[in-house]
């Protein structure tokens, strides 16, 4: 990097492109790098839920299968995948699994006591509405965004939306379809895994205690939002060494005053 003022041959990319083009290759870095294990730890959070290895796999079929036709939509409308669509799927396999795991709990919790198709009309039934209710909220609250002037933005509020619309769809109908073919067994033990530490969490009797702690909690976070830095730094979405980076910092020496 030599001062250009001085030697006209040397040129520095700088700008708008540049600097999007670098975050849209850094962040799929990232996703190349995080996705792998983002679905180790959501595999291992189900194993240790459930104690089911199919069961866990059937949930990241389900939602899998949902996000793959979430951005299968965005290729027949002709939209490409632009930097803040790029790191939804990962967000979306989060989120979207839930949808699945509250099925999941509902049937192997019934399966004690209760013949697979039975067990499985019962969770479904448990579901239907809290589910439906979840996704519709939280699908409006993504798809919200369409409205905005920003197409990126909009493109993420089409994409999320759907997601979250698809993978509910999934864990109502493409779920109980793989639980009929194939019949899951409940865990051995009734407080195994996660369950166990949630039923543990709930037995605390000092609810008060709990309500003024959280309260304290909540009313310091808001005393910190106006101390918030909400300017935009692209600089601080790439590395030190990015082409970007370099080239925002030659134009700041030099032509930043």
């Amino acid at each position: 990097w030599r001062n250009v003022m001085h030697d006209p041959s040397e040129v520095v990319l700088g700008g708008a492109p540049v600097i999007s083009s670098d975050i849209f290759l850094q962040t799929q870095r990232d996703l190349d790098a995080l996705t792998p294990w983002s679905v180790a730890i959501i595999i291992a959070l189900l194993l240790i839920a459930y104690r089911d290895v199919v069961g866990a796999l059937i949930a990241l079929v389900v939602t899998g299968g949902a996000i793959t036709v979430a951005i299968g939509g965005l290729v027949v409308i002709g939209e490409p995948l632009n930097v803040v669509v790029s790191a939804a799927p990962i967000v979306l396999f989060a989120v979207g699994t839930a949808f699945s795991q509250h099925v999941l709990s509902h049937y192997f919790e019934h399966r004690r006591s209760q013949e697979p198709a039975v067990a499985l009309e019962s969770a479904l039934a448990l579901t239907k509405k809290p589910l439906a209710v979840a996704a519709m909220t939280s699908a409006l609250g993504l798809g919200s965004f369409v409205v905005m002037d920003l197409e990126p933005v909009r493109i993420f509020g089409l994409f999320t939306a759907s997601g979250i619309l698809l993978s509910w769809l999934g864990a109502r109908f493409v779920l109980p379809s793989f639980l009929t073919l194939i019949p899951l067994r409940p865990p051995t033990s009734s407080s195994a895994g996660l369950v166990g530490i949630a039923a543990s969490v709930l037995k605390f009797r000092k609810r008060r205690l709990l309500l003024v702690g959280m309260s304290l909690v909540t009313f310091f976070m808001m005393w910190s939002l106006p101390t918030l830095d909400s300017r935009v730094n692209l600089g601080a979405l790439l590395p030190p060494e990015s082409r970007g980076v370099q080239s925002l910092d030659y134009i700041g020496t030099h032509f930043g005053g």
